[in-house]
């Protein structure tokens, strides 16, 4: 697979989890899934452009103890395809969809490239960039 089209992919699920578009999200980690069981090392080394997202509860939900757990949830769904591990993305995504329409409203999302994604243990990180942290 073209190193582009893999970063649109990842790209494109991590859009699909931002949306709280679960049932698709499911589905495009499972396909990925069985892509990256192929012959090329996927997901590569160098993530290029592949975008993320982190997630918060609006400044008005603060307070919303079910919330932090979603939100605390997404943000490992987020580290999990930074890590590659597209399996448990299907899975977890496939929990979560039914309260999915009850929490994503009251979201606040900031994108992030995969280089500089919360968490220092990235597998999508570059080899320079695993050196800075």
């Amino acid at each position: 697979m073209n190193p582009a089209c893999q970063d649109r992919s990842l790209s494109r699920l991590a859009r699909l989890i931002r949306d709280g578009s679960f049932h698709e999200a499911e589905a495009v980690a499972r396909t990925l899934d069985r892509r990256k069981n192929s012959t090329q090392a996927w997901p590569r080394a160098d993530p290029g452009e592949v975008v993320l997202f982190w997630f918060e509860p609006r400044p008005d939900q603060a307070h919303n103890g079910k919330l932090r757990k979603w939100v605390g949830a997404l943000n490992r769904l987020m580290r999990k395809i930074v890590d590659g591990d597209l399996q448990e993305v299907a899975r977890v995504a496939a929990i979560m969809k039914t309260y999915a329409h009850r929490y994503t409203p009251l979201l606040v999302t900031r994108a992030v490239p995969s280089a500089r994604f919360p968490g220092a243990s990235c597998r999508l990180t570059s080899p320079a960039e695993r050196l800075k942290v």
